[in-house]
Formats: C-alpha cells, sequence, structure tokens
C-alpha cells in the first residue's frame, strides 16, 4: 500500500505544467451578396464558384449566397447561369467579411447538337462504334444534285453509282442496292434495289437535312442495313402557338452549264395557331451531256415532284400527314 502511494505522488510530481493560454486566430472571413438579373431580378439557381479555394454555392430564390469560412487570399469568382452571360470577378478576403453583389446580362446559349448513339454509355461521333454523318444547312444546298447519290458523294465513304444524269446509287463502303437502306423521314424506300438503272426515288431539295450511317447497322434496320443507312428528314411543320398566324415561302433555283439544266425547288408554309402545313414543288430538265468534242445522245432528264404535308400541335402530343409523288422521265444512253 505504501509503494503504491509514492507511486502516483510520484507520477503528480513529475506532470508537465498547463500551457499558457496565447492568442486566439480570428474567424475566417465569409463571402457573401446578391445575383440579379436586369431590372434588379434576384436569379435563383445561379452556380458560383470560387476557382482557387475549390468551393461553390448556388443562389437561393432571393438571389443571395453565402461562402463562410474561406482563407484570406485573393480570389476568382465565378458566376454562371444557363440563359445569361458568365462574370469572373477578382476579390481579396481579409479579416473581415466580404459582400460582393453582381448583375448577369441575358445571353443567348447554342447548346452542342445531341448525338444519339447505340451505346450503353454516351460517346461522340468520333468514338462511335458507328460512324454518322449529316449534311444540311447551307452544305445541302452546295451539294444538291438531281440524285441521291451525286448529292452524298461529297460526304466521306460514300460514292455514287451513276449510269445517266437522273440515276445517282449510294454507294458506301463498296455496298450499295439492297445493302444500303435509303429512309425517307424514316419510311423504307426500296426501289434503288433491282438494277444498275434504279435509284433511289427520293428528292433532296426539300429536305432539312441528310442523316448517313457508314457500316453495318443490321441489328437496328434490317439485314438491308449491311452497308449503312441514309435517311432524308424534312423540315419541321411550322406552329404559330403564341404568335399571330403567318404564311412564308421561299424559291431556290440553279442552272448547270454542261447539259443546259434548270433546277427550281418552291416551298411555301403556313400556320394559325397548332395547325401548320407545308407544299413544296420540285422541278428540272436537261437536255444531252455536251463536252468539247460530241454530244452525248439520249442522255436526258425530266423530273417533276412536289409534297404537301399537314399537322396540329397541341398539348397531348401532335399529329401530321404527308403526300408526296415523283415523276421523272430518265433517258439512257446505249
Amino acid at each position: 500500500m505504501r509503494a503504491m502511494l509514492v507511486a502516483v505522488a510520484f507520477a503528480a510530481a513529475v506532470r508537465p505544467p498547463m500551457p499558457t493560454a496565447g492568442p486566439v486566430a480570428p474567424p475566417a472571413p465569409t463571402l457573401s451578396g446578391r445575383v440579379t438579373g436586369p431590372g434588379d431580378t434576384p436569379l435563383a439557381d445561379v452556380r458560383i464558384t470560387v476557382g482557387e479555394g475549390r468551393r461553390s454555392a448556388t443562389t437561393g430564390p432571393d438571389g443571395r449566397y453565402t461562402i463562410a469560412n474561406l482563407p484570406t487570399g485573393t480570389y476568382s469568382i465565378a458566376f454562371a447561369l444557363v440563359g445569361y452571360a458568365p462574370e469572373v470577378r477578382r476579390v481579396t478576403l481579409g479579416a473581415a467579411d466580404v459582400e460582393l453583389n453582381v448583375e448577369l446580362r441575358p445571353s443567348a446559349v447554342e447548346l452542342p447538337e445531341v448525338q444519339i448513339t447505340a451505346t450503353p454509355l454516351a460517346t461522340t461521333p468520333l468514338t462511335s462504334p458507328q460512324p454518322t454523318a449529316v449534311l444540311g444547312d447551307a452544305a445541302l444546298r452546295v451539294a444538291q444534285a438531281p440524285s441521291l447519290g451525286e448529292t452524298l458523294s461529297g460526304v466521306a465513304g460514300v460514292h455514287s453509282l451513276s449510269t445517266g444524269v437522273g440515276i445517282g446509287k449510294p454507294v458506301i463502303r463498296g455496298l450499295t442496292a439492297n445493302r444500303v437502306l435509303v429512309l425517307d423521314n424514316g419510311v423504307r424506300v426500296e426501289d434503288q434495289q433491282w438494277g444498275d438503272e434504279h435509284s433511289p426515288n427520293v428528292e433532296t431539295a426539300g429536305a432539312d437535312r441528310i442523316e448517313v450511317i457508314r457500316g453495318p447497322a443490321s441489328v437496328l434496320y434490317g439485314s438491308d442495313a449491311l452497308g449503312g443507312v441514309i435517311n432524308v428528314v424534312p423540315r419541321e411543320l411550322p406552329d404559330a402557338q403564341g404568335r399571330a398566324p403567318f404564311v412564308t415561302g421561299k424559291v431556290s433555283a440553279a442552272y448547270t452549264s454542261n447539259n443546259r439544266e434548270p433546277d427550281a425547288t418552291l416551298l411555301a408554309e403556313a400556320a394559325s395557331g397548332g395547325v401548320g402545313g407545308r407544299v413544296t414543288l420540285t422541278g428540272r430538265a436537261s437536255s444531252d451531256v455536251r463536252t468539247p468534242d460530241y454530244i452525248l445522245w439520249n442522255s436526258g432528264n425530266r423530273a417533276a415532284g412536289g409534297s404537301g404535308a399537314v399537322g396540329y400541335h397541341g398539348t397531348w402530343g401532335s399529329l401530321s400527314g404527308a403526300y408526296t409523288q415523283r415523276n421523272e422521265r430518265i433517258s439512257l444512253t446505249g
């Protein structure tokens, strides 16, 4: 018992002294403020990012935000919201709190195009197992030709098998005819499968874009898509929801001097409320192909066609119908 008491007393004697109170560190500063739009309108869900501090926050319904416990220093503060131009401000934090108010300006945002691929994860055209291409807008107008094959001849991996001015069968990686599936707005067109003089009976002058899948696509489209798929997509039907009824039109014309071929397309659209319609007329006429040495007899072409579509857009969805007719007289050299 006596030995135990001695050990306890010795331990108490050698206990280190309590540390003396030192200076107290000042509290970390807080960055706060308010984000508004034109007319001092508060903006909610604005993302505020502290670049150097790897901290972020979002504004509330009143447009206010708070980022606490930031070390003293100089930071780049970024403000971003879809539909508004981003803002970046430099701010220095010291011992005191800082209030930073920002006004964002509305700005149009161009979102990247959506690429749909048959893979479990999202990918891009560069990494897609099915190489795809889209010909549209000004590029389609420049490439416009009497036949589908010639129109697509400038697309990588696509060539035209032609036996006349109006005949051009698309060839994808060496495959054509019933090994390349042609769709007119998703509807199969199969008249190009029978012989060299049978080309796809599809008019591309009034199309919005042409989508091309290069390579096997039979799993999604059937055995006749072994070489690839070509889909001619028309323009979306107009509607006048939220605006006054309207009627609009567009005319495009071209002339080819080699075979003296005028080519014209007329497009007219109208809409009132949720009802919209479109009428497209296309015509071309070419004489025999001429060269400096001779005339290639019996190589002319005559083509005329048109389409009409009407549809309705409502809160429950949309409904549309279309009718297309194309008449063509092709002269073949013997």
